[in-house]
């Protein structure tokens, strides 16, 4: 079993809004992969988020057995489109799936 520990600094947290749906699809994530999700939280001092997940190490046997049982797919000329407003990320994205062949149109935002 995995566990990982998130730790929220109410001053980061403080000066930046969202739309307060980060716990509630981390909590569908964890849940949909069997797991169990934590929180420990007190006032002026933070909160601590602790995600049990029920996970196996892969063998370097088994990594290279899905290697060569994993079809080769051919994206060549797949038409993608990426919305993403961070520049550095976009471009990441961007390079990545057109190493796979893949055409990518980029949006600033959704």
């Amino acid at each position: 079993m995995w566990l990982l520990d998130l730790e929220q600094d109410n001053t980061t947290c403080a000066q930046s809004k969202g739309t307060g749906l980060g716990m509630a699809i981390t909590k569908k994530y964890v849940d949909l992969m069997g797991g169990d999700i934590g929180i420990k939280s007190q006032k002026g001092v933070g909160s601590e988020f602790t995600v049990e997940l029920p996970l196996e190490l892969s063998t370097e046997k088994d990594i290279q057995e899905r290697r060569v049982t994993s079809p080769d797919t051919d994206l060549t000329g797949i038409k993608v489109l990426i919305a993403e407003d961070n520049d550095l990320n976009a471009e990441i994205a961007v390079t990545l799936l057109e190493e796979q062949g893949l055409s990518v149109i980029r949006a600033v935002n959704g």
